[in-house]
């Protein structure tokens, strides 16, 4: 079956309301009209029957209403075979040869998206922000609202016409550095803009409603840009720009780095593989190795003999502590369920479920310590056993082909990976440019911005002296990383014209 094939949208378990789903795919047999067809859904649970003792059968009718609502909102097509609805996906994703195609596809997402956009505007508290951040106030003694922030696009037309009537190109260079000087403005918390008095927080939220993809809040690292142009008055906004912690899957970046095994084996058997590089990798493999046992509490698994010199039996033993952690694990949670239970009828002794609580926490930790260090020194074992041999690109090679040996990359290159990936990579998760910048190939100047030294700076004051809670959870202290952004990644929106996008 293809992507976009039609597939059947039945629910079972639904019964009497199985003749209004029935009453409901008739009327939609006669209507082609997407808004026609929502309403139609929507009438339809506004006017759901009531039936005694069938109150899980109406929930579960009610809850693949709004799941229609949800497709048909998505560009889903209902179609209607032998009385039964079938939708057809939207084909975002299809072959788009022309520009003009290209254009078509883009637009059918942003339709996409537009209902869920125009959600946040029903919300009374952002149609409250909104109209706050449009309202007139005085600062400096000048009326300035969220709308002063917008260049005069009249104005900045006119001296780029000047600029363009100029012949000499040293004379067009000059002026234009005059006309537009963008800088980066990093966003934190309680600072305000000098030319309006707003939170620079709220200026970013502000200009990020005005895209056309939902604004929702993400977790991990975070860092938000203005982009604003010192050469206008009020220094308006150019564009805005953000950046969030990484995505831990992501096949096409980590081919690209070398994480993933199809990458390394085309890397350590491919002919230009020379002894340089197997060394350099292998220097790779053993620092990541030794980082990681570092930042492992370990004192409770193995002695320090056993972790110098691992054997097959301190890995079986790990082996068979990480089981038994998790064993301990389920016995201390049922009896915390037992507690809570009892807990009910009984006064509460809250330094009881602490502790249990904590014993809990410990299990858990323990159990996936000895799983990681069992792992580790497995590889350890390997490398160990294989000694100089595999400093040579045609030792490394023999090294990947047996079981051990490529069991032991895997593992020091997937850690390898866990370290880098949530400290030293960062995702462009917002970035674009602001009327009238966005005519002036506004965007690309932004995303150029976000390679600049500055980003790197600010990263590091933010998170060099930011504990890693995974990490220290696992090393019972608190354990810092090397804060250095080295990679932006990002991605598309849209599965079009991307490289056009990137390039021109």
């Amino acid at each position: 079956m293809s992507s976009n094939s039609p597939r059947l949208f039945w629910p079972s378990a639904i019964g009497p309301y199985t003749i209004q789903l029935q009453q409901l795919t008739a009327v939609l047999a006669t209507s082609v009209d997407y808004n026609e067809q929502l309403e139609i859904v929507k009438e339809q649970i506004v006017n759901l029957s009531a039936y005694p003792n069938v109150e899980e059968a109406k929930l579960r009718y009610k809850a693949y209403l709004l799941i229609l609502i949800d497709l048909l909102n998505q560009q889903w097509r209902p179609i209607i075979r032998q009385g039964q609805l079938y939708l057809t996906a939207p084909d975002w994703g299809g072959e788009a040869g022309s520009n003009e195609e290209i254009q078509i596809r883009k637009e059918e997402l942003r339709k996409s998206l537009k209902w869920e956009r125009d959600a946040q505007f029903q919300r009374q508290a952002v149609r409250d922000f909104v109209i706050s951040m449009e309202k007139e106030h005085l600062f400096n003694k000048m009326p300035v609202s969220i709308l002063s922030l917008f260049a005069d696009g009249n104005a900045l037309a006119q001296q780029l016409r000047q600029i363009v009537s100029l012949h000499n190109p040293a004379q067009q260079q000059s002026r234009i550095l005059e006309v537009i000087q963008p800088y980066l403005q990093l966003v934190t918390l309680g600072t305000r803009c000098s030319h309006t008095g707003f939170l620079l927080q709220d200026i970013w939220r502000y200009f990020r409603y005005t895209w056309a993809t939902p604004y929702n809040s993400t977790p991990g690292r975070q860092m938000f840009y203005l982009v604003r142009d010192a050469a206008q008055p009020l220094h308006p906004i150019i564009g805005i720009a953000a950046l969030g912690s990484s995505m831990v899957q992501l096949t096409v970046r980590d081919d690209e780095i070398g994480w993933t095994p199809k990458a390394v084996e085309k890397q350590i058997l491919s002919d230009s593989f020379t002894d340089f590089k197997a060394s350099t990798f292998v220097q790779m493999l053993r620092k990541t190795l030794s980082e990681v046992l570092s930042d492992l509490a370990t004192s409770d698994l193995v002695s320090e003999e056993e972790l110098a010199n691992p054997t097959l039996e301190t890995i079986a033993h790990l082996a068979m502590r990480s089981t038994e952690s998790r064993q301990q694990r389920v016995t201390l949670l049922r009896q915390d369920r037992a507690n809570t239970k009892q807990l009910l009828r009984t006064p509460n002794n809250d330094d009881e479920k602490t502790k249990l609580q904590e014993a809990i926490q410990q299990e858990l930790y323990r159990s996936k310590r000895a799983d990681v260090l069992g792992h580790l020194l497995q590889a350890k074992y390997a490398l160990d056993s294989a000694g100089d041999s595999i400093n040579t690109a045609v030792g490394l090679k023999g090294f990947w082909q047996t079981p051990s040996g490529q069991q032991a990359i895997k593992v020091l290159v997937r850690e390898n990976k866990k370290r880098k990936v949530g400290i030293n990579l960062m995702d462009i998760i917002v970035c674009g440019a602001i009327p009238p910048y966005n005519t002036l190939l506004g965007g690309k100047l932004v995303s150029m911005m976000l390679a600049s030294p500055q980003i790197v700076k600010d990263y590091q004051d933010k998170y060099t002296l930011y504990a890693s809670t995974i990490a220290s959870q696992m090393k019972g202290s608190e354990v810092y990383r090397d804060s250095q952004l080295v990679f932006l990644g990002t991605t598309s929106l849209y599965s079009h014209g991307i490289a056009n996008s990137l390039w021109s």
